[in-house]
């Protein structure tokens, strides 16, 4: 009997010391979590772009990427300097276990001792924060709209098309500011428009976030004399994850994203080269969830 009262004490020591050891040492003095139904790198992107709606308090000082799943941040909120460890799991083929460690760097032990006060500005101010990330995913979802995905094949195209590259974000301007060089060349030469026009993917750094693609406006296939300016080439039919988008083009990367989620998700071999085919004007206005794209992720062969 006294044997054993010795091992459970040393036991509940180790236990103690444990705990002790975990609680002045641990890299967060407080955890958030939340679920949202967006893809992980849907809800990373815009963590990235995130502006807090009390930007003016909040001076973002460091960033550190990781792979579209993991974010370090050091936000400087009037004398405190906060460290944000985000990690972002995919929990569904669309759902995001969203959770975020914060540390008061300079106050790391006295966070600690009042991280059961709700009403100290550190639980006040990261609670408040945090919020309204989760509102502002809310609220951009409202802005673009995403179908199921499916296994479909990308059309064969024969095509006349520039290459441009600009970040995600700024392909719709350049694409917009550079549309004249092909229509000018396809009005010169009395040549048809077939079908939408459609952006092709050439390379794509997510790091980075820069973009070199194809803007390329379908035609009829014959032999056409090439310019310093205008291409030609044909895209033959490949299979492909499918997804509709519909929303401002300026946006339609969300649905890239998506479709790459769910091919990691399951374990899907895809190329990360979208193309994306355009079914609406957007010179013609009109409620921007009208505007549609039919977004393709070749698989790899």
């Amino acid at each position: 009997m006294n044997n054993m009262y010795k091992f459970f004490l040393k036991i509940l020591i180790f236990f103690t010391i444990g705990l002790i050891l975990w609680f002045f040492f641990k890299d967060y003095n407080h955890k958030y979590s939340f679920t949202i139904d967006q893809s992980p790198r849907v809800v990373y992107d815009h963590l990235i772009r995130w502006k807090h709606s009390n930007d003016s308090l909040i001076n973002q000082i460091n960033i550190d990427k990781h792979e579209g799943r993991k974010l370090i941040q050091e936000i400087n909120i009037g004398n405190y300097i906060y460290r944000y460890k985000w990690n972002l799991k995919q929990i569904d083929e669309r759902e995001t276990k969203v959770i975020v460690k914060v540390l008061d760097i300079k106050n790391r032990l006295n966070q600690n001792l009042n991280s059961l006060d709700q009403q100290s500005n550190f639980f006040i101010i990261n609670n408040e924060l945090i919020k309204d990330f989760g509102q502002s995913l809310l609220q951009n979802k409202k802005n673009y709209f995403l179908s199921d995905v499916e296994i479909s094949s990308i059309p064969p195209l024969f095509s006349a098309y520039i290459t441009l590259e600009s970040s995600s974000e700024d392909k719709a301007l350049v694409m917009r500011n550079n549309i004249h060089r092909v229509m000018y060349y396809l009005n010169d030469n009395n040549i048809d428009l077939l079908s939408a026009p459609f952006l092709e993917i050439m390379h794509w750094n997510l790091e980075k976030d820069s973009l070199k693609f194809n803007f390329s406006f379908p035609i009829v296939e014959r032999n056409y004399q090439e310019n310093n300016d205008v291409n030609f080439k044909k895209n033959l039919e490949r299979k492909a994850l499918k997804i509709i988008f519909n929303g401002n083009y300026k946006i339609s990367d969300r649905a890239w994203l998506t479709l790459l989620d769910y091919a990691e998700y399951n374990r899907i071999d895809i190329e990360k080269t979208p193309i994306e085919i355009f079914l609406n004007d957007p010179q013609a206005g009109g409620d921007e969830l009208d505007w549609e794209a039919n977004v393709y992720l070749p698989l790899k062969n």
